[in-house]
């Protein structure tokens, strides 16, 4: 935020167009910004920060747009969706026609993308195909909207039951896929979001009880607790 406000100073003084500047301060931030760490905490935004925002993930996605009531903004999102099935599954119905997520985009105005995949790729056998799929993914996005700012959440954790006793989920595996996003995030200089943070309530990488009735989906408390979460975790507010 200070690097932003000396930036705005500078090109004020010497009386450089508005827009012009503004291109130049994204550059420079984006330059400096240490992206091996996730977003710091900042002050909350309003709501209407996410109104040029499109939310793209699986059902815990369609969740948060759902219980928090996030009509403002455009959504993406559905059960079973993955980095893979963005590209090959029509399930956005434009104008009547039912088109991919990806060509969806290439018809939707935004500013803001979040992103969150992870829990359904952890079955994959290749976590380096997830990775590759994610970028391309991410790269795509960037090809239709150059200057979008790019958000992408961890994956969040599951109760401890689940990750004791499901086939191919637990929040160990969830870790390990986390560190390969951020890996990732680094790589491709896009905004890393530790939402975790706003729903663990020890150093239990857990869902808390109560958290979610079948230890997967958030309940709508929590999914306000993550919405909370994404307005104080912002790089351009």
């Amino acid at each position: 935020a200070r690097l932003r406000s000396e930036l705005r100073r500078f090109y004020g003084a010497f009386g450089v167009v508005k827009s012009e500047a503004a291109k130049e301060e994204d550059s420079v931030y984006a330059q400096y910004y240490d992206f091996s760490q996730p977003v710091p905490e900042s002050s909350a935004v309003e709501k209407s920060y996410l109104d040029d925002a499109v939310f793209i993930g699986d059902s815990r996605t369609e969740g948060l747009v759902l219980y928090t009531g996030l009509s403002n903004a455009t959504s993406y999102a559905q059960k079973g969706l993955t980095v893979d099935t963005v590209f090959t599954d029509p399930i956005v119905d434009l104008n009547g026609q039912m088109v991919t997520v990806v060509e969806a985009m290439k018809h939707t105005q935004f500013s803001k993308v979040y992103l969150m995949f992870g829990i359904n790729e952890l079955g994959w056998a290749y976590p380096s195909i997830f990775i590759d799929k994610f970028t391309q993914l991410i790269q795509e996005i960037r090809a239709i909207n150059p200057d979008a700012v790019i958000y992408v959440q961890e994956i969040l954790p599951v109760s401890q039951k689940v990750s004791e006793t499901h086939s191919y989920i637990s929040n160990e595996k969830i870790q390990e896929f986390n560190q390969l996003i951020l890996n990732m995030t680094q790589e491709q200089k896009v905004y890393y979001l530790q939402v975790s943070q706003s729903l663990i309530e020890d150093d239990n990488f857990c869902l808390p009880e109560g958290a979610s009735s079948d230890g997967i989906h958030l309940t709508p408390s929590y999914c306000k607790n993550w919405l909370d979460y994404l307005l104080c975790h912002t790089v351009n507010p």
